[in-house]
C-alpha cells in the first residue's frame, strides 16, 4: 500500500527526469520495481540491514534471474557497493516502528 501511493505520487509529477527511490531496512516489504512509474529506478541506502541484497536483473527474460553475479555468495553476507548514499535518493520509503 506505501508503494502504491508512492508511485502515484511520483507518476503525477510534471517533471520526467531519472528518479531513483530508496529503500532502507525495510526493502524487504517491496514487492517490485514494476510498481515504481516509468523513469524511476529502485536503490537501497544503508539503513539496518546488513544482509544480501536483490540486484536488478542483468539480461532480459529469462536469462536475467538465471544470473549468477560475482558478488553473490551462500553466506547472505553484505555487499557494500550494493548500496547507494542516502544523498543520491529523491525519494527515501522507510518504515520506523516503536522500539526501532
Amino acid at each position: 500500500e506505501v508503494y502504491s501511493g508512492v508511485s502515484a505520487a511520483l507518476s503525477s509529477r510534471a517533471d520526467d527526469s531519472p528518479l531513483r527511490v530508496c529503500s532502507g531496512k525495510e526493502w524487504y516489504r517491496y514487492p517490485s520495481s514494476f510498481f515504481l512509474p516509468p523513469g524511476a529506478t529502485p536503490a537501497f541506502y544503508r539503513a539496518g540491514f546488513d544482509g544480501l541484497l536483490p540486484s536488478p536483473f542483468s539480461a532480459p527474460p529469462p536469462d536475467g534471474s538465471r544470473a549468477i553475479h560475482a558478488h553473490f555468495n551462500d553466506g547472505n553476507r553484505d555487499e557494500p557497493a550494493a548500496y547507494t548514499s542516502e544523498d543520491r535518493c529523491d525519494v527515501i520509503v522507510d518504515l520506523e516502528l516503536p522500539g526501532d
